[in-house]
């Protein structure tokens, strides 16, 4: 565990190609303000050309997104599995790439977390 990082989010991702640059512009201001952070994304084996936003993401934001590309679709358990496992930071998260989940609403979480 890379003691400096503070948050560690993962994010199981499977044919989501639209709502991952949304999804990155929204949760990158929120983990600003809470310090050092990183978001690991795992791809479970998406078809839809995800893959590959994922690699750029990568490239414009080194050293704080990192990809995991699982073979094949192995399901959301196995995909948060392989993401928990190569977590660095001392809270973690987890959220799904779709949105459905606000990233907004991580520093609250993890001020409750933290008081209870």
């Amino acid at each position: 565990m890379n003691s400096h990082i503070q948050t560690s989010v993962v994010i199981p991702v499977y044919n989501e190609v639209e709502s991952l640059k949304p999804l990155i512009d929204r949760l990158l201001p929120t983990l600003e303000s809470l310090g050092s952070h990183e978001v690991i994304f795992v791809n479970d084996g998406s078809l839809d050309g995800s893959a590959q936003v994922l690699e750029d993401m990568t490239e414009v934001y080194p050293g704080i997104v990192k990809v995991i590309h699982l073979r094949g679709n192995k399901g959301k358990s196995l995909a948060l599995q392989a993401g928990f496992q190569a977590v660095s930071g001392k809270c973690v998260v987890m959220m799904d790439a779709d949105l459905q989940d606000r990233p907004e609403e991580i520093p609250s979480l993890l001020k409750h977390l933290k008081e209870n």
